[in-house]
Protein backbone atom coordinates (compact mmCIF):
# COMPACT_ATOMS: atom_id res chain seq x y z
CA UNK A 1 0.00 0.00 0.00
CA UNK A 2 1.17 3.52 -0.71
CA UNK A 3 1.19 6.46 1.68
CA UNK A 4 1.85 10.14 1.10
CA UNK A 5 3.58 11.69 4.09
CA UNK A 6 3.18 15.46 4.23
CA UNK A 7 5.91 16.94 6.43
CA UNK A 8 5.67 20.55 7.63
CA UNK A 9 7.94 22.71 9.79
CA UNK A 10 8.43 26.23 11.08
CA UNK A 11 10.52 28.50 8.79
CA UNK A 12 13.15 28.95 11.52
CA UNK A 13 13.75 25.15 11.54
CA UNK A 14 14.29 24.75 7.78
CA UNK A 15 18.03 24.02 7.81
CA UNK A 16 17.75 21.65 10.75
CA UNK A 17 14.85 19.79 9.11
CA UNK A 18 16.66 19.56 5.75
CA UNK A 19 19.67 18.01 7.49
CA UNK A 20 17.47 15.49 9.31
CA UNK A 21 15.59 14.57 6.14
CA UNK A 22 18.87 14.17 4.24
CA UNK A 23 20.09 11.77 6.94
CA UNK A 24 16.82 9.85 6.77
CA UNK A 25 17.14 9.51 2.99
CA UNK A 26 20.69 8.14 3.30
CA UNK A 27 19.65 5.50 5.83
CA UNK A 28 18.70 2.04 4.66
CA UNK A 29 14.88 1.79 4.75
CA UNK A 30 13.46 -0.84 7.07
CA UNK A 31 12.40 -4.10 5.48
CA UNK A 32 9.05 -3.69 3.75
CA UNK A 33 9.36 0.11 3.30
CA UNK A 34 10.32 1.68 -0.01
CA UNK A 35 10.62 5.42 -0.72
CA UNK A 36 9.11 6.04 -4.17
CA UNK A 37 9.73 9.80 -4.21
CA UNK A 38 10.60 12.67 -1.90
CA UNK A 39 9.91 16.26 -2.94
CA UNK A 40 10.12 19.65 -1.25
CA UNK A 41 7.63 22.45 -1.83
CA UNK A 42 9.96 25.31 -2.75
CA UNK A 43 7.40 27.98 -1.82
CA UNK A 44 6.50 26.85 1.67
CA UNK A 45 7.71 24.77 4.58
CA UNK A 46 6.66 21.29 3.57
CA UNK A 47 7.84 18.14 1.88
CA UNK A 48 6.07 15.16 0.36
CA UNK A 49 7.29 11.60 0.76
CA UNK A 50 5.59 8.88 -1.27
CA UNK A 51 6.30 5.47 0.22
CA UNK A 52 5.17 1.91 -0.28
CA UNK A 53 4.86 -0.45 2.65
CA UNK A 54 4.36 -4.20 2.58
CA UNK A 55 2.36 -4.37 5.81
CA UNK A 56 0.02 -1.38 6.15
CA UNK A 57 -1.85 -3.22 8.92
CA UNK A 58 0.89 -2.26 11.39
CA UNK A 59 0.90 1.58 11.22
CA UNK A 60 2.77 2.07 14.49
CA UNK A 61 5.84 0.52 12.86
CA UNK A 62 5.72 3.14 10.12
CA UNK A 63 5.31 5.99 12.63
CA UNK A 64 8.57 4.94 14.33
CA UNK A 65 10.55 6.12 11.29
CA UNK A 66 10.25 9.81 12.20
CA UNK A 67 9.29 9.65 15.87
CA UNK A 68 12.65 11.05 17.05
CA UNK A 69 12.27 14.09 14.78
CA UNK A 70 8.69 15.15 15.47
CA UNK A 71 9.79 17.86 17.89
CA UNK A 72 11.00 19.75 14.78
CA UNK A 73 8.21 18.98 12.32
CA UNK A 74 4.73 17.54 11.90
CA UNK A 75 3.70 14.64 9.69
CA UNK A 76 0.33 13.89 8.14
CA UNK A 77 -0.05 10.43 6.63
CA UNK A 78 -2.50 9.72 3.82
CA UNK A 79 -3.21 6.39 2.15
CA UNK A 80 -3.10 6.95 -1.62
CA UNK A 81 -3.43 5.10 -4.91
CA UNK A 82 -3.00 6.04 -8.54
CA UNK A 83 -6.13 7.47 -10.15
CA UNK A 84 -6.20 4.77 -12.84
CA UNK A 85 -6.42 2.15 -10.06
CA UNK A 86 -9.08 4.09 -8.12
CA UNK A 87 -11.25 4.36 -11.25
CA UNK A 88 -11.37 0.56 -11.41
CA UNK A 89 -13.21 0.62 -8.07
CA UNK A 90 -16.19 2.52 -9.55
CA UNK A 91 -19.05 0.08 -10.22
CA UNK A 92 -20.31 0.09 -13.79
CA UNK A 93 -23.85 1.41 -14.22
Amino acid sequence: MQFMNVITWEPKDRDKVFKMLAEALKAKPRKGRKILSFSVDIYSNRAFELIEVDNPGVPETEFQVYRAYTKFFNIERHGVMELKEAIKLIPEA
